[in-house]
């Protein structure tokens, strides 16, 4: 099972079109947050995130599924405190995601990044987004 959320646009059919056909793949294109994207993501093996417009992004549910120890797979993120290849792994095309994902899913078991991010971890980074951990199950 592999997770990918966010809203539908015109681009990302092209995207999932070479993953949907090889892997078994929950799309949910309408988003979800906190505890409902923690409880889907904790049932998956990694998580993909697409962006839905070409603007500078953080995408939270890249940090959300860091904090349930999920590998990702994104498109480029902008920024510095989530860098490619040690938070999540870049992919921005549909070749790339179909190679990366099969790659991830060929290993005995996907190994989720390192979530240390420095002066801070993941929960100090989730409170400064404004999501609360109290009660958070990985």
């Amino acid at each position: 099972l592999r997770t990918v959320t966010g809203v539908q646009t015109c681009a990302l059919p092209i995207l999932l079109a070479p993953l949907k056909m090889r892997f078994d793949i929950i799309h949910v294109a309408h988003g979800l947050c906190d505890e409902e994207a923690r409880a889907l993501m904790n049932r998956s093996k990694l998580v993909l995130n697409l962006h839905n417009d070409a603007y500078p992004n953080f995408e939270n549910r890249v940090a959300q599924a860091l904090f349930c120890s999920r590998p990702v797979v994104s498109e480029t993120l902008t920024g510095d405190t989530l860098v490619a290849g040690r938070h999540y792994t870049p992919a921005d095309s549909p070749d790339a995601l179909c190679r990366t994902v099969g790659g991830l899913l060929s290993a005995p078991e996907p190994q989720p990044p390192e979530i240390e991010l420095g002066r801070f971890t993941i929960w100090t980074l989730l409170q400064r987004l404004g999501i609360s951990t109290d009660g958070m199950n990985r």
